[in-house]
């Protein structure tokens, strides 16, 4: 199941991303739409830095405490994602990336990460592997 969910990703995001790009030319201008895509990766790559920064501080300090920082390494996870959809050209791609990095919807994110590796743990699919 998940290579069809992949096979479809793969095709079906550029196209709509191409029909997001259309649009917008439609709409704005060719110029003025270029001009956003640039913007908005600009600022997607600010606020991922930034949001990085603040996301490997909370880690650094969970660690100090002798904690495990799981909420902050999702965090992590969701913000990498983010800065990847950001730099990916489309406005959808670059919605759901600032969405992933923005602290407040960020959360809803990793609620869903939390979930699916809860499941694959519960299927026994979630396998770690170490060396000593």
């Amino acid at each position: 199941m998940v290579k069809w969910v992949l096979i479809v990703l793969l095709v079906a995001l550029p196209v709509l991303e191409i029909w997001g790009l259309i649009l917008a030319g439609r709409h704005l201008g060719a110029f003025p739409a270029a001009l956003l895509l640039v913007f908005t990766s600009v600022l997607g790559v600010y606020l991922a830095k930034r949001e990085w920064t603040k996301v490997w501080h909370a880690a650094k300090i969970q660690w100090q405490r002798g904690e495990m920082p799981a909420a902050a390494g999702l965090d992590g996870l969701c913000v990498l994602a983010g800065g990847l959809l950001l730099a990916v050209p489309g406005f959808f791609t670059d919605i759901v990336g600032l969405l992933m990095i923005v602290p407040p919807m960020r959360v809803w994110f990793r609620r869903g990460l939390m979930l699916l590796i809860r499941r694959a743990i519960e299927r026994g699919r979630f396998r770690i592997w170490y060396r000593r």
